[in-house]
C-alpha cells in the first residue's frame, strides 16, 4: 500500500472516529499485531533457510516481502497513534 492510500485510509478513520462510528486505535493493539508480524517473519526466515526447492523458496520470499510491507505499515501506524495520543 502506497503512502497516499495509507494516508487516505487514516483520514477516513479519523473522520469516522470524530462521528463516533469507530473506536480509537490503542497503542497496545498495534504493538500486539507488530509482535505477531515479527514472529511470522522469523518463522518464514527459518522456513526459507530450510527450503531446498527453488519454487518453494520463491513463494516464501514473496510471503516475506508481504510481511515486511505489513510490518512497515504497522510501524507507521504506531507512530501515528503515538503522536495522536
Amino acid at each position: 500500500m502506497d503512502s497516499k492510500k495509507f494516508t487516505a485510509r487514516l483520514n477516513d478513520y479519523y473522520e469516522r472516529l470524530e462521528k463516533h462510528k469507530a473506536r480509537p486505535i490503542e497503542t497496545c493493539h498495534v504493538m500486539e499485531i507488530l509482535r505477531k508480524l515479527e514472529a511470522k517473519e522469523a518463522q518464514l526466515q527459518a522456513k526459507l533457510g530450510a527450503a531446498h526447492k527453488q519454487d518453494k523458496r520463491e513463494r516464501i520470499t514473496a510471503r516475506l516481502k508481504t510481511v515486511g510491507a505489513q510490518i512497515s505499515r504497522a510501524r507507521h501506524l504506531l507512530q501515528e497513534v503515538e503522536t495522536a495520543a
